[in-house]
């Protein structure tokens, strides 16, 4: 039993069997709560462990698809593919995924910043300079004293030269 874990809860003696993943919707495939398990994948992307997170974030799509959340951290899923790539042929694709991706969490919630920037990053890099101007100069209108406020004023400034 050393792979189970016995949670107690206030309310009387609940126990919950997590498998070796330390994912309890490992083992069925099923999607215990959309927001743990979007956060989950949050931590997969960060550790590179692509597949993983795109499982994750196709349950939390299928369970709550207006997620402007879960919709940015796909986008985060497919840029970082598409820059870690051994294919070149994958990389465009992969990008179109990533700019789909934001732009449907920009839609979802328009007071969201976050996709904003993240936008604003991809126009940058594809030398789309009108339409990373119009992504960045919204993101610091939502978000004015975001701590990368001073970075991204500076891509607007290399932007208008």
């Amino acid at each position: 039993m050393a792979w189970a874990l016995v949670i107690f809860a206030f309310s009387g003696c609940a126990s919950a069997v997590i498998p070796p993943s330390g994912r309890p919707e490992a083992s069925t495939g099923a999607l215990l709560d959309p927001a743990v398990a979007r956060e989950h994948a949050a931590l997969d992307i960060r550790a590179w462990r692509f597949g993983i997170a795109k499982e994750e974030l196709e349950r939390v799509l299928a369970a709550t698809p207006n997620d402007p959340v879960a919709h940015l951290y796909c986008g985060d899923l497919y840029r970082l593919q598409a820059q870690h790539t051994a294919r070149p042929e994958d990389r465009a694709p992969l990008l179109e995924q990533a700019r789909q991706a934001y732009e449907r969490a920009a839609a979802l919630d328009p007071a969201y910043p976050d996709p904003l920037r993240q936008l604003g990053l991809l126009y940058y890099q594809s030398r789309d300079t009108e339409k990373a101007k119009d992504a960045f100069r919204r993101y610091l209108a939502l978000k004015p004293d975001a701590p990368d406020a001073r970075r991204v004023r500076e891509y607007l400034d290399a932007l208008d030269r």
